[in-house]
């Protein structure tokens, strides 16, 4: 166990003897009974599949490590909920957003100034940083960019949202998030903004087709025109954006044979599945290369959940993502919306679940969704100061 895992085992001890009073909100605990149902499915289906593979005698890679982990991460997704409400997780978030934004900027200000940076920051071309993996580096950026935006118009720290240094901040950090998204080479990171900025997009489209248009040329711009142009460009120039798309696409594949890797995965974590359909092998790894059971991650969160813990635990995985994206689309804000969408884009490519990183970001976006859905209600106490 290293020093980070200690300070967050005696922070989950603070945590559930100081809550052990308080009483939640009504979207507070509706929260936690999301969570807590969720984490009820998995964890019996996951006992039941270890049984299963101990019966068929399977070898699990890192079995013990990864139930250490699955543990670990619900206890941190539930104490977050039980200590805190929306409106003290929403402070949170924005301190987070803020330092990591800070602490990754200053690594990449760090590398440039020293030519390069140094050999522990670099994972031969891609920059990794301090979380030794440019992956996960940019798992811890995804929703940045989309909870700023969120930000943007609430109060946090006292600095109010329209004044000049809030857009500053705001900028600089859209901007290190850029580059360090460079850096690291991520396609998944890049993808999964693409598809979590449409998502955010046709939010703020069909918003505004429900509220009352200001100005008869402004709605018409708004909601026909800029919305027409597009369409024409893509049409206009679909051979040479179709010729782009595919030529990015093929260099994604090529690179180092990431794409046949991957899909070689995926098929053998769903023969796998197959296998156990019900409540799949307990925790493990279970793909491979050349077929399942190799001792490989399947590097997508369904399909390694589904290994984990069936069909029972993909479903359960399915209703809480959904549902947070629900409250997301439900608050009326495009960049929650964007931040989910985003969000379950990556889990299609990485392992997501077992990181306390992607817990933080799922409470932070349930928090939010229903800070905002008050919000729209009128509900006393939502406010401008959360």
């Amino acid at each position: 166990m290293g020093v980070g895992e200690l300070i967050l085992v005696v922070w989950l001890v603070h945590v559930w003897i100081s809550s052990s009073t308080r009483r939640a909100g009504s979207a507070d605990l509706e929260k936690k009974q999301g969570l807590r149902r969720f984490w009820v499915v998995v964890f019996p289906a996951m006992l039941v599949g270890m049984f299963a593979r101990v019966a068929f005698g399977i070898d699990a890679l890192d079995s013990g490590r990864d139930a250490l982990a699955y543990a670990f991460v619900a206890l941190i997704s539930i104490a977050m909920c039980r200590r805190y409400d929306s409106r003290e997780m929403i402070i949170i978030a924005g301190a987070v957003v803020r330092w990591i934004g800070l602490f990754v900027g200053a690594q990449v200000l760090v590398a440039f100034v020293l030519g390069g940076g140094p050999d522990l920051w670099w994972f031969g071309p891609r920059f990794r940083g301090y979380s030794q993996d440019p992956n996960q580096l940019g798992f811890y950026i995804l929703a940045l960019p989309f909870l700023a935006a969120w930000m943007q118009s609430r109060t946090f720290g006292g600095v109010e949202s329209t004044s000049t240094v809030r857009r500053l901040l705001f900028v600089g950090l859209v901007a290190v998030c850029v580059s360090v998204a460079l850096l690291t080479q991520s396609d998944s990171l890049l993808v999964a903004w693409v598809i979590g900025g449409l998502a955010m997009y046709l939010r703020y489209y069909v918003g505004s087709l429900a509220r009352p248009v200001r100005g008869y040329w402004r709605g018409a711009v708004s909601l026909l025109i800029a919305p027409a142009v597009v369409l024409a460009l893509v049409i206009a120039n679909s051979g040479s954006l179709a010729g782009a798309i595919a030529q990015s696409a093929d260099e994604i594949i090529v690179k180092d044979n990431q794409a046949s890797t991957r899909i070689a995965l995926w098929q053998s974590a769903i023969e796998a599945v197959y296998d156990s359909p019900l409540v799949g092998w307990g925790p493990g790894s279970y793909a491979g290369s050349s077929g399942p059971y190799g001792g490989f991650e399947a590097h997508n969160s369904y399909l390694q959940l589904a290994t984990n813990s069936g069909i029972i635990g993909l479903v359960a995985l399915l209703v809480l993502m959904l549902s947070v994206l629900a409250a997301a689309w439900k608050s009326g804000s495009p960049p929650l919306v964007g931040a989910t969408v985003a969000v379950m884009a990556l889990m299609f490519f990485h392992h997501a679940l077992r990181h306390p990183v992607f817990w933080f970001t799922l409470c932070a976006l349930m928090s939010m969704a229903s800070f905002s859905i008050l919000e729209r209600r009128g509900v006393s106490g939502a406010g401008t100061e959360p």
